[in-house]
């Protein structure tokens, strides 16, 4: 601190004589043949330095760095759109025969900020029927949970949409979350298997009811 002041005090003292200095000498001259006139380069009275000092004094001590400001908080979902979202798919099992409908859903999943099961079969596969058995029963299994269920006819949906979702066999349990596949299984004539992967996946992955989305 001390080395500070005696480099603002030898400022006093000498920013008056270099300005005398420069208003009689051939760069004062110089600065004149610009256009500037000479009283543009008077000197600096010891009164005008010693305020200059102090302004800069007093800048250094107060000065703060300014940070980045906050980013704004994210959007918040709107209340209404979950409550729709439950109303058309909560508690229960959606049957899925079209892409249409396919995308209802996951955009209803992603409005209440949950997580969707869906399990792609074929109406005539037996191991489907199987599962579709147990499969029903998750609703009321998990219902402290923010998760939708989706059994999707594989077939009906398209080849384009089946394709773009991966599904190549059947029964195939998915979880999405976001709109975005997060989990999968592809199940084979171990039923037990299927069942237990699935409840896995809503282990993992589902949010409590209520529960702040992401």
């Amino acid at each position: 601190m001390g080395s500070k002041w005696a480099v603002l005090l030898i400022m006093v003292l000498i920013l008056p004589i270099a300005s005398a200095f420069l208003s009689t000498s051939p760069a004062g001259a110089r600065v004149a043949a610009f256009g500037r006139p000479p009283a543009a380069v008077a000197p600096l009275g010891l009164g005008r330095c010693a305020s200059l000092v102090w302004v800069a004094a007093s800048r250094d001590r107060g000065s703060k760095p300014r940070g980045p400001s906050s980013p704004r908080p994210p959007p918040s979902r709107p209340s209404d759109g979950v409550s729709e979202a439950w109303e058309r798919y909560g508690g229960r099992v959606t049957h899925i025969s079209t892409a249409k409908e396919w995308f209802d859903l996951l955009d209803a999943s992603v409005v209440a900020g949950g997580l969707l099961i869906a399990e792609f079969r074929s109406m005539t596969c037996r191991k489907c029927k199987a599962v579709e058995q147990k499969f029903k029963k998750f609703p009321a299994t998990y219902v402290d949970r923010n998760v939708f269920f989706a059994e999707v006819d594989a077939k009906a949906i398209g080849s384009a949409l089946r394709e773009a979702l991966g599904v190549d066999k059947v029964p195939y349990v998915t979880a999405w979350k976001d709109a975005a596949m997060v989990d999968d299984y592809v199940c084979g004539s171990d039923i037990g298997a299927c069942l237990r992967s699935a409840v896995r996946m809503l282990d993992e992955h589902a949010p409590p009811k209520g529960a702040a989305p992401p």
